[in-house]
């Protein structure tokens, strides 16, 4: 068990130190106020929850973070969170699928965009007893909302963490699989707010 877990760290440091390469030009620099991680124990949130996420500042980079596979600890799931958004990526660090390959013929790999808007909306949700909750467990809360033509606005987050399903074919629906929904009316008030895909 040592072992499996020693190998898991060290396979763990190796996946974010390849996240340069696997996102490539798709990754920004870092944010001015960004805490950079280091070799000790991460901290989250990095940011406070007031901060918006869709500030007017050029794209940046937040944060990076690798998620392991439930199976193979050279599988992991790149997380590159950004100002605007989120890029996500499947890497294999035993046969480097994922990472940029000099082979010519080399199959692609696809990074995912989730899309990550914290609209005036939101920001009203976000005070909803189930959104507190969610928030307070969620490391990356990617949030959508719709406003219909009353007023009447649903907001969804999706924990990053936990979208499901292969990433190497665009044309695959994602859902997350932790997730939370909070629907406020024109005046304001919380009307609905459950957790659930």
């Amino acid at each position: 068990m040592a072992a499996n877990y020693g190998m898991r760290a060290v396979s763990h440091r190796v996946a974010l130190q390849h996240a340069p390469q696997a996102f490539g030009a798709r990754l920004p620099d870092w944010c001015p106020e960004t805490v950079r991680p280091g070799w000790g124990i991460d901290k989250w949130p990095r940011f406070s929850a007031e901060s918006p996420t869709d500030r007017a500042v050029p794209r940046c980079l937040m944060e990076t973070a690798a998620v392991p596979d439930f199976i193979s600890p050279f599988r992991w799931r790149l997380i590159a969170q950004l100002s605007n958004g989120y890029e996500v990526r499947d890497v294999d660090l035993l046969t480097g699928g994922g990472l940029p390959q000099s082979d010519a013929v080399a199959t692609p790999s696809v990074s995912v965009r989730v899309p990550n808007q914290w609209t005036p909306a939101v920001i009203r949700a976000a005070h909803a007893p189930v959104a507190q909750v969610f928030l307070g467990f969620s490391r990356f809360p990617a949030a959508r909302s719709f406003v219909a033509e009353d007023g009447t606005a649903t907001v969804r987050w999706t924990d990053v963490r936990f979208i499901q399903g292969s990433l190497d074919d665009p044309r695959q629906f994602r859902r997350g699989l932790f997730g939370a929904t909070v629907v406020v009316g024109p005046d304001g008030g919380v009307r609905e707010n459950r957790l659930g895909p």
